[in-house]
């Protein structure tokens, strides 16, 4: 008690008015994942299994294990035409039913600049889970610069280019890009391979990602770099072997916490920084090893 009393003490000034600035964000619809339970992805006549929670954490989990910040943006009770500026990336998983003014909010937000990252089952019906009457995704094919009326459940199907060997599983869409649509990746398949399964379009002043199947972390993660590069969210720890967080202090100043939850040491690299705990100053590039269970806590020295 003495202890933690005394880092309490130590940190309060540090660490009153921390805040999250997370650049990247995340689409969640209960729509989305009601509809789905009528009209699953997988599973029935198609075999296999996978629900909406499972997308949702399949994109979760590949941004937590990079150490990227996200905050969850609620679909269902966003405001019509509203402002979405303030995030970089907005990945948007399976879904299937939205009205038509969420999805134009979303095509805007691309045309002004931002960056959308999309799985399969995405824009397929409406908030009353009426399949819209064009080809898939509705509305957003101008974003992602591609559409479908075709899907399957994958068997030894892998992938090329983007997660090349990887194999596809439960859900796969046979992607038809458009004229200058970037195929990051395609199925390796001798019936299915003139399909894209992972693409990249220009739309506006912004980018579209659509990745038409279920596929493991690696291949996400592959495409979620490219993502992240596009729309210029600097991932100073990803493949760190630490867990990281970060905030932001009343005066801008990142606010790094790095969690060794492991049971061996751990040599970390940080940026230009002062240990709020022992005061220390790191030089941009230290090395600085934490000890089994161990954490540090550093803001950044400008």
């Amino acid at each position: 008690a003495k202890t933690v009393g005394r880092e309490f003490a130590k940190l309060s000034g540090a660490l009153n008015g921390l805040h999250k600035e997370n650049k990247v964000a995340i689409l969640v619809s209960n729509i989305a994942l009601t509809s789905l339970k009528y009209f699953p992805i997988s599973g029935g006549m198609f075999g296999g299994s996978i629900d909406y929670n499972s997308v949702v954490r399949w994109m979760y989990q590949t941004l937590y294990h990079m150490n990227v910040g996200v905050d969850f943006i609620y679909a269902d009770s966003l405001p019509e035409r509203a402002d979405l500026s303030k995030y970089s990336l907005i990945c948007i998983p399976a879904l299937y039913a939205a009205p038509e003014s969420l999805l134009r909010t979303l095509l805007s937000y691309e045309e002004k600049g931002g960056t959308l990252l999309a799985t399969f089952k995405t824009a397929f019906a409406d908030e009353n889970i009426k399949v819209y009457h064009d080809e898939a995704p509705h509305i957003l094919s101008q974003a992602f610069g591609l559409s479908y009326s075709q899907f399957t459940v994958p068997e030894n199907v892998t992938l090329d280019g983007i997660g090349g060997g990887e194999a596809a599983i439960n859900w796969m869409e046979l992607l038809i890009p458009e004229n200058g649509t970037e195929i990051l990746s395609r199925y390796d398949h001798p019936y299915w391979k003139a399909y894209a399964a992972v693409t990249r379009a220009s739309y506006g002043n912004g980018k579209g990602y659509y990745i038409g199947c279920h596929a493991g972390e690696k291949v996400l993660s592959a495409l979620m770099t490219e993502a992240l590069k596009t729309a210029g969210v600097d991932t100073p720890f990803a493949g760190s072997p630490v867990t990281v967080r970060q905030s932001v202090d009343s005066e801008g100043r990142k606010v790094t916490f790095l969690l060794n939850y492991s049971m061996q040491p751990v040599d970390v690299t940080v940026p230009a920084s002062v240990n709020l705990l022992t005061d220390e100053q790191y030089p941009d590039g230290a090395a600085v090893t934490l000890p089994d269970w161990g954490y540090l806590i550093i803001r950044e020295v400008r």
